[in-house]
């Protein structure tokens, strides 16, 4: 149904970035993708004991956005005009994260 994964994992400053979040177009709307982060991010601060996750995504990909805010993450700042297309157009990013302390208050499971 999708493909998710976590890179850049930096166990010194304990760190790692969650990125290629794919949802197949026929299951999306179908609460897949929260699952999916839901599992990365257990990964990531369960067996992986790490402090902070992050990630960046377009802006205008609401679907995405109320996903990752449904897992606990939160915007940490806009990287604005990031992408250029063709005919001038430039994309602007978000940069989201999360805290391992808020990844823990998140659910009652998670403790």
């Amino acid at each position: 149904m999708g493909h998710i994964c976590l890179n850049a994992i930096d166990r010194v400053r304990r760190s790692a970035t969650l990125s290629r979040v794919l949802v197949l177009e026929s299951a999306r709307g179908g609460g897949v993708c929260t699952p999916m982060v839901d599992a990365a991010l257990e990964v990531a601060f369960r067996d992986l004991r790490l402090h902070r996750v992050d990630l960046t995504v377009f802006d205008f990909n609401a679907a995405a956005i109320a996903c990752y805010e449904r897992a606990g993450f939160s915007v940490a700042g806009r990287l604005r005009d990031l992408r250029r297309l063709r005919d001038e157009e430039y994309w602007t990013a978000l940069v989201m994260s999360i805290l391992e302390d808020e990844w823990h208050r998140g659910a009652p499971g998670r403790r």
